[in-house]
């Protein structure tokens, strides 16, 4: 859905700044692939069917997570209203409304000083639904260099509603799978290969000199990680290398539990981490 791009873009840049790891899917994998997450976020998804909807109510009755915004599910695939919001309850509601049992109902503004624009937030479902009335997407101009501006969406620090949006999505999980000191300019992805058994974070350092003719980065680090594997999987080592290394260099890890605690010196433009596994 076009309407679901801007919520899911402003979304997004909140989990890469906080260095939360997600996957975007489909909307026609929703039900396929429903089990292969703890969490789910449905930015603007005002069309569902009768049977997404109930699997998604399915899907947090067996102890998913999952967090709605805006309209999302009151339409059915043709756009036509369904005759019962399937999600009424989740919904967030107005102060004089009875509040449902195991139902909290906060505030998050949009931006400073402006109540009148502030998105409702209900945590429903003892815990594991988020609900959001709405996504602002109020954008303000940066000059990336003289003379050229662009609209950006503000800095966390200037971001009440990211603030207030990454403390209650941090509420929900409980627990991330990765965990790190990274600054918001370095961004992160993960993938298992096909072909071994291990677990890869590819670190990006987006931080530049933005005047200079050619690339001149500004290298970061060392950046401490904690990263959770698999409780079916042992770690027997963790690696970092980039393109220039001739070989990989292992770094030296400690384990607690399934959370893997290692450092990475020094990130100049991108590398990986990969962590070795080994099946139980």
């Amino acid at each position: 859905e076009t309407d679901s791009l801007e919520p899911l873009k402003r979304l997004g840049r909140l989990l890469e700044d906080d260095h939360i790891l997600f996957d975007i899917i489909l909307d026609e994998q929703l039900e396929e692939r429903l089990d292969d997450y703890d969490t789910l976020i449905l930015p603007d998804i005002v069309r569902l069917s009768p049977e997404e909807a109930k699997a998604l109510r399915s899907f947090v009755q067996r102890g998913g997570k999952l967090i709605l915004t805006g309209k999302t599910g009151t339409c059915r695939k043709d756009g036509e209203q369904h005759s019962e919001d399937p999600f009424a309850a989740w919904r967030p509601t107005s102060p004089e409304d009875t509040p449902i049992r195991s139902t909290v109902t906060t505030q998050i503004s949009a931006s400073a000083g402006e109540e009148e624009n502030a998105c409702s937030c209900r945590s429903a479902a003892d815990g594991r639904v988020l609900c959001l009335s709405t996504v602002p997407l109020d954008m303000e101009t940066a000059e990336i260099r003289p003379g050229t501006e662009l609209l950006v969406y503000p800095p966390l620090e200037r971001d009440p509603f990211g603030q207030g949006f990454l403390q209650e999505l941090h509420s929900l999980l409980e627990r991330s799978w990765l965990t790190t000191d990274a600054p918001w300019y370095v961004r992160v992805r993960a993938w298992h290969p096909e072909s071994e058994t291990a677990l890869v974070l590819h670190w990006v350092n987006y931080c530049q000199d933005e005047d200079s003719a050619i690339e001149v980065p500004h290298p970061t680090g060392p950046l401490q990680v904690e990263c959770r594997i698999p409780d079916s999987c042992e770690v027997e080592g963790v690696e970092w290398l980039y393109p220039e290394m001739a070989n990989p260099v292992s770094l030296d890890f400690t384990k607690q539990g399934n959370a893997v605690s290692f450092a990475i010196p020094s990130l100049v433009v991108y590398g990986l981490s990969v962590l070795r596994l080994r099946e139980n």
